[in-house]
């Protein structure tokens, strides 16, 4: 088997892609809106339906709007393009799509003829690259011009993403023991079937058993190849491909069970009989007189937090923080350690006293950082350089003392993965 340094390398090499790129770079200008987004999804027979993106605002009227978004970045066949994605929306029931090329296309003002004014599916047809955020602007998809360095990272954060995706399905990653080859299975029911389940709580359900089923749990890969238990922990601050890759899966497969738990509450469902977990978070939100549309919120901010701000929070300047990805995310600061208690209900640790504990836990001498736990090095590393793009140089080392190596570590992780 190659070492890991090789196999990066060949990882690099696949997503590296231009046409890759060029999705990364549209759906990270939705990303950078606040809008909820959802990437790498495929379903339905043989996979006909490969999504580039899923990108969802909350309306007025408090209602999830979502728009299938289909990028093209060569060899363009718009007719046929759009005939497929119109045919995906049909078969998902979204009635909204968007198409975005990157080079013009002589057919585009007959394809906008027959595809933008159908009343009942309308795509909304882009082709000219380098006037494209104006246009969305225009069009009403996107509110305004994002900063391009906020772009640029969550441009980052996908390719930290996509690194660890493909390593999931390589068959060097596979085959290194059980729990490798779970997680494989496991990635392949999330992305390629339980997504497509219409009904919320059965999709809840779903990922929980699916989750169950396939073990991928990193102390049973510990066991597995001989690590003792306390060596992993360490893992954490570093970055270890294999490793990474299971936390990422499970911290993915968290995200889509608070997607589902906040659709289904917001129908009104509030129980599932066989997931105490579930009940445990619809109580709470009963218990505390959430409004739905405060709980949609829930989804972005875990999206933002997570994945842009690296799941962690500097607590002399926690108020700040708080408020600045509350902007991001299209929520507001009070319900932000609502989201976090809902997690700990959906997701509870109980210790081998049979107590419970948080997620949510703090680090240094004075607990000057708090954390969400059991998130990669490479993920956390994204939240130095957002903060670096949101506050400046030396923000991060002028709030904190005691875990400043330790939040360098995580960057140098962040950039294992993203250096040429």
């Amino acid at each position: 088997m190659p070492d890991e340094l090789e196999r990066l390398s060949i990882l690099k090499r696949i997503v590296g892609d231009s046409g890759r790129q060029f999705e990364r770079e549209v759906i990270a200008l939705f990303q950078a809106d606040g809008e909820i987004v959802s990437r790498n999804l495929s379903g339905g027979h043989h996979n006909i339906c490969e999504i580039d993106g899923l990108a969802a605002y909350v309306s007025l009227s408090d209602q999830l709007v979502t728009r299938v978004i289909e990028c093209k970045s060569g060899n363009i066949r718009i007719m046929n393009d759009l005939f497929k994605l119109k045919g995906i929306m049909v078969h998902l029931n979204i009635q909204q799509g968007i198409y975005i090329s990157k080079e013009p296309h002589e057919h585009a003002d007959l394809a906008r003829q027959e595809f933008t004014g159908d009343a009942s599916y309308p795509i909304k047809i882009f082709n000219e690259h380098d006037t494209l955020i104006d246009d969305l602007i225009a069009e009403g998809e996107i509110s305004e011009r994002p900063e391009d360095s906020i772009v640029e990272l969550w441009v980052d954060s996908y390719t930290i993403e996509d690194i660890l995706i493909q390593n999931l399905l390589a068959t060097d990653f596979v085959d290194v023991c059980r729990t490798t080859s779970n997680a494989k299975v496991f990635y392949q029911e999330l992305y390629f079937q339980i997504w497509l389940v219409a009904d919320p709580v059965e999709r809840s359900q779903t990922i929980f058993e699916a989750y169950d089923r396939n073990s991928i749990r990193i102390f049973s890969y510990c066991d597995e190849l001989g690590i003792p238990r306390d060596t992993i922990l360490s893992y954490l601050t570093t970055a270890n491909l294999d490793p990474d890759t299971l936390w990422y899966l499970e911290l993915k497969g968290r995200l889509f069970n608070i997607q589902s738990f906040c659709e289904a509450v917001s129908r009104g469902i509030t129980s599932i009989p066989t997931c105490s977990r579930f009940g445990l978070a619809a109580d709470y939100v009963n218990e505390h007189d959430i409004e739905i549309e405060d709980l949609i919120g829930m989804i972005n901010f875990f999206q933002v937090w997570v994945f842009g701000w690296g799941a962690f929070l500097l607590k002399n300047n926690e108020a700040e923080e708080k408020q600045i990805i509350a902007q991001q995310s299209h929520t507001s600061v009070e319900m932000i350690n609502t989201y976090l208690n809902i997690y700990d209900a959906l997701f509870p640790i109980v210790e081998t006293t049979g107590d419970s504990t948080s997620h949510i836990g703090s680090i240094g001498y004075t607990g000057e950082w708090k954390i969400l736990k059991w998130v990669p090095a490479c993920i956390q590393g994204m939240g130095m350089k957002m903060r670096r793009c949101v506050f400046g140089e030396g923000y991060v080392a002028s709030h904190c003392t005691d875990v400043y190596s330790m939040l360098s570590g995580f960057e140098q992780a962040t950039d294992y993965y993203l250096d040429d």
